[in-house]
């Protein structure tokens, strides 16, 4: 069998580092391919130079784009061309490509989605597995910190427990990334074989 977490929070709650570091597994981003072309677009020495700060980039204003920070840059992408062009599903449809091309090499039974915050994007998730020849069981993770800096993001608060799914919440009330990494492993374990 193999297990799909996906996480869920706002942003800087600690999503990314409980996917990349407490699943034994690799870690996927919904927003890669948006990413890449919106820092590239942006400015392409972020690339050239091998100086990718993902974070100062989403903060930084750009002059060449109106004073828009990163953040509010990649919206505009995502909704303005990518889905507009391609349909609302298409980074999912992106990522599960990705992971299909992983699971080729059959070296892992978890995988992690850093960065999930449509109920779209999870009923996607689940049809795509069912038509997979691997069993899958899905996993929604959400994680929240109540000290997250308050960040514009155009996704919805959805209630993620209501989805006929797994669920864990865990708070992210910790400064020690060690810490918390363990705690994360821990509330998943009883999903999967996550080990150190």
């Amino acid at each position: 069998m193999k297990t799909l977490f996906l996480f869920v929070g706002r942003p800087h709650v600690g999503k990314t580092t409980a996917a990349a570091n407490a699943v034994n597994g690799p870690t996927f981003s919904i927003a890669g391919p948006l990413r890449h072309s919106t820092m590239n677009m942006v400015d392409m020495n972020l690339y050239s130079f091998g100086c990718i700060d993902y974070a100062k980039f989403k903060r930084t204003k750009w002059p060449l784009f109106g004073d828009r920070t990163g953040r509010e840059i990649m919206f505009d992408v995502a909704d303005n061309y990518w889905r507009a062009t391609y349909g609302q599903d298409i980074f999912v449809k992106l990522l599960w490509n990705e992971i299909e091309t992983t699971l080729s090499d059959n070296l892992y039974a978890n995988f992690a989605v850093d960065d999930v915050g449509f109920a779209y994007e999870i009923e996607i998730f689940k049809a795509y597995a069912a038509k997979s020849p691997y069993e899958w069981q899905i996993v929604i993770v959400e994680i929240v910190r109540d000290s997250a800096p308050n960040i514009p993001d155009n996704r919805k608060q959805l209630d993620w427990a209501a989805f006929d799914l797994p669920y864990e919440l865990i708070e992210n009330h910790s400064d020690d990334k060690d810490a918390f990494v363990a705690l994360v492993r821990s509330r998943l374990a009883k999903y999967s074989s996550i080990s150190e």
